[in-house]
């Protein structure tokens, strides 16, 4: 409080006969200047300073001036466009953390796995705009409408179908005995006899390969997931800058109470409306 009031009372300091020094303008004019040449320096440290530059206008009253240098930041991640391009290649990549809605990549040959969470989603559509949510979705289900038909037609095949029927109808007639729960004795039998089925070149049954494919359709519904609190994230961002409606200063009743000349009111009028 104290400094707001020295800069919103003490502007003007007398440091001679005819010397005064602005307090407010020289230290807005030293901020704006560090916060420009270090923007300069590093382009990805854009968002801390603009931060800075919005805390010292909404605490301080300073008249800041936005530095209008091209954004970038290192929280960029993989693009989105670059994820819908290749949604094959990343569900199949990268595993879901559904808690922490965050992407973390299964393996790589760096000493690092590179991770998607929703910070990535919001700064990528701040960048290409909303637009692109739409885009996103619209071709991301698309792919889930291929997956599920192949989900449809594991299922709906004789010798998976025939084999969920029979164990469907144990667990029917004896699940009173069983307590509602299914034996794992049951569920070994089955799961060896769907690798009788036939094995992969990499030793994956059936019943793996229906894993992976719910593992995918699991990670393109957690992407769809993301975009829609990365879009929410970024308009929530954005949106701090609009002043509130609730609370509009009326220009013409501050002209009328400063007793300013007739057109000036008028103006203020215009103005408002």
């Amino acid at each position: 409080p104290r400094i707001i009031e020295l800069l919103n009372y003490i502007q003007e300091t007398q440091l001679g006969c005819d010397s005064y020094l602005d307090i407010k303008k020289h230290v807005t004019h030293y901020l704006d200047s560090t916060f420009y040449n270090l923007t300069t320096v590093a382009l990805h440290d854009w968002r801390s300073y603009a931060v800075m530059r919005n805390l010292a206008h909404q605490k301080y009253g300073l008249q800041m001036i936005e530095a209008h240098l091209p954004s970038q930041t290192i929280e960029q991640g993989i693009d989105v466009l670059e994820i819908m391009r290749n949604i094959h290649v990343f569900v199949s990549r990268y595993s879901y953390n559904l808690n922490n809605q965050l992407f973390v990549e299964q393996s790589s040959n760096n000493k690092h796995l590179n991770t998607i969470n929703i910070r990535h989603i919001a700064n990528s559509i701040r960048t290409h705009g909303t637009g692109i949510m739409n885009t996103t979705i619209n071709f991301t289900f698309q792919y889930l409408r291929k997956k599920f038909f192949v989900f449809s037609q594991f299922l709906y095949d004789d010798h998976i179908y025939s084999r969920l029927v029979k164990d469907a109808r144990f667990f029917k007639e004896q699940k009173e005995e069983l307590d509602q729960c299914y034996p794992y004795e049951r569920a070994d039998k089955f799961n060896r006899g769907i690798r009788k089925l036939g094995l992969t070149p990499d030793g994956l049954s059936f019943l793996d390969q229906f894993r992976i494919l719910i593992t995918h359709i699991g990670n393109a519904m957690g992407y769809i997931r993301m975009i829609r609190s990365g879009g929410i994230h970024a308009c929530a961002s954005a949106i701090r800058y609009v002043p509130d409606l609730d609370d509009i200063v009326n220009i013409e009743e501050l002209t009328k109470e400063e007793e300013l000349p007739a057109d000036t009111i008028i103006a203020a009028a215009n103005l408002d409306s």
